[in-house]
């Protein structure tokens, strides 16, 4: 499988992360508990993964720590919070909107960080995958409930986003494998999770609660991050975060087939057009 196929991969894991939040919101978990459980299964799961594959993998220089600190606490943990909320403030379509904003951060990011060219396909590129998340997250047919809150919460979302795909790319090109990036931004994540959450009650999770952190961990956390981090060390991080921008896609399929939400002819159209920018990227 090629990198270009690692980071589709991760993105389509993505995008089933909906799915399984909503059955974490149906067993009464806040949305900072479920970033915890994820995070916090996720880092030990892959702690015990990268210790048992190869022990040497843990090792981190003393200089490279700032970029899993930046991955998991700034990026990984700052973009739930922001997201959230958004969401609290100014409805899921807005948030999602203004999330994946993160393309256009990574690209201008990477401008700078990485010398990466500013082509006209990556424009496009992006046109296609902005207009086409608006259209999935019914922004045209619901409008949009803005105030500066909401816009800098939204905003913040999306650059944190980004920089999990910078921080990633950094660790990368430092020459770390994606176990050692995946385990650390996980561990750093929970660590903040937790120090905002204040822990987990887990007597209150119930079945269905278990069965959505199982999701959440195994197929949102292990598989998504890892395939992600595989493939950003063969193309460039602009083009990367294009192409990940397959998960609303996904969710939007899953929200159709799973929860049984209306297809509408705008949803058909940006499914469309974020195809369009995946295949020009």
């Amino acid at each position: 499988m090629n990198d270009d196929c690692y980071v589709l991969t991760g993105g389509v894991l993505w995008g089933t992360i909906g799915v399984f939040v909503q059955m974490l919101a149906a067993s009464g978990l806040t949305p900072m508990e479920t970033v915890t459980a994820r995070a916090a299964g996720a880092g030990i799961i892959f702690t015990l993964i990268t210790y048992f594959s190869d022990p040497k993998l843990l090792q981190v220089k003393p200089r490279d720590w700032w970029i899993f600190l930046g991955s998991g606490c700034l990026s990984l943990a700052g973009f739930s919070y922001c997201n959230f909320t958004c969401i609290t403030l100014g409805g899921m379509a807005t948030a999602a909107l203004l999330l994946y904003t993160a393309p256009i951060f990574v690209m201008l990011m990477s401008l700078f960080l990485f010398r990466e060219k500013l082509t006209l396909r990556k424009c496009l590129a992006l046109l296609c995958t902005f207009v086409g998340c608006a259209l999935i997250v019914g922004i045209f047919e619901q409008g949009m409930n803005l105030n500066w809150a909401i816009v800098i919460s939204g905003l913040a979302s999306g650059v944190g986003y980004a920089l999990y795909t910078i921080f990633t790319k950094y660790a990368v090109l430092r020459g770390y494998h994606p176990l050692t990036t995946a385990t650390y931004t996980f561990l750093g994540c929970a660590a903040t999770a937790l120090l905002v959450n204040g822990g987990l009650d887990c007597q209150k999770i119930n079945a269905q609660g278990w069965l959505g952190i199982a999701g959440l961990v195994l197929i949102c956390s292990l598989g998504a991050n890892y395939c992600y981090t595989k493939g950003l060390a063969g193309i460039d991080a602009s083009h990367a975060s294009i192409i990940a921008t397959i998960e609303p896609l996904v969710a939007a399929l899953l929200g159709i087939l799973v929860l049984q939400e209306p297809l509408s002819l705008f949803k058909i159209i940006g499914m469309l057009l974020i195809l369009t920018s995946i295949i020009l990227r």
